[in-house]
């Protein structure tokens, strides 16, 4: 355990020196959120109440963004880090390492949770800035979701990474169907507005019933039970499966030496 974190610090603090030269991101994030949000706020004045069970639109569609980010950020943390260790010549020398190399994957995953994670607050926060109506009393409940959807996500990543090693095109295939992934996650409006094909496959992504789970717990003060124990299954089938796919690709290409490729 003592070597994973000091991992995660060698990571943390290789990646702050990278980011040095950036220093004015932030910022420019910033103003980009704003600009973003105020205009979703004022839009949402449009869209009536009864459309979306009485809950405000603005208030809906925050939270909606604020756990897809969170979400898609863990799903691609662990091929954007492998494929760019590759593409630097640091991946091969990780493997003769002790730690195994899945320790440095999820510990460079955990960062980018961590950071998605805070993201995701602020967003929340801001909402709660706009006056919007919240069940304080309840909030202790999305510390367990998040673990939960975060392992969903992780898994899914690992399983992204494994096709997109292997196969080589699935990055970007991953990248136009990241583009609908706001859509069929119910983001912006409710999934059951969609046709009944696209509902199907919006039940299988973990971010709908995160999404989903969120707003019933921080609008309704509830908390959907079946939706909770579906994410739960779904988080340990993705981690699962996608830990050996995972873990076996890497096994092929340091067979066949296929790194070279990226």
């Amino acid at each position: 355990m003592r070597r994973f974190f000091e991992i995660c610090y060698a990571l943390v603090e290789r990646e702050t020196a990278g980011r040095m030269a950036y220093r004015l991101s932030f910022l420019a994030e910033l103003i980009t959120a704003v600009i973003y949000f105020a205009g979703i706020f004022y839009v949402g004045k449009l869209v009536p109440k009864e459309l979306l069970e009485g809950n405000d639109y603005f208030t809906v569609t925050v939270i909606g963004v604020g756990l897809y980010g969170f979400v898609s950020a863990i799903v691609s943390a662990p091929r954007n880090f492998i494929i760019s260790e590759i593409s630097m010549g640091t991946f091969e020398t990780m493997m003769t390492l002790g730690p195994s190399v899945f320790m440095f994957v999820i510990a460079s995953s955990l960062i980018k949770a961590v950071r998605a994670l805070g993201r995701t607050f602020f967003i929340l926060a801001a909402a709660m800035w706009f006056g919007v109506n919240i069940h304080y009393d309840r909030l202790f409940l999305l510390i367990p979701l998040f673990i939960i959807a975060g392992s969903a996500a992780l898994g899914a990543g690992f399983i992204q990474a494994a096709f997109d090693l292997r196969i080589r095109t699935t990055g970007r295939i991953m990248a136009l169907a990241g583009g609908a992934g706001s859509i069929l996650t119910g983001v912006y409006f409710p999934v059951s507005l969609l046709p009944n094909f696209f509902q199907a496959i919006s039940n299988l992504l973990p971010a709908t019933h995160a999404i989903s789970i969120t707003r019933s717990i921080m609008l309704h003060g509830t908390l959907p039970w079946h939706s909770a124990i579906f994410l739960l299954i779904l988080a340990i089938l993705l981690f699962t499966i996608g830990y050996f796919m995972l873990r076996r690709t890497i096994k092929l290409m340091k067979h066949d030496g296929s790194f070279s490729y990226y």
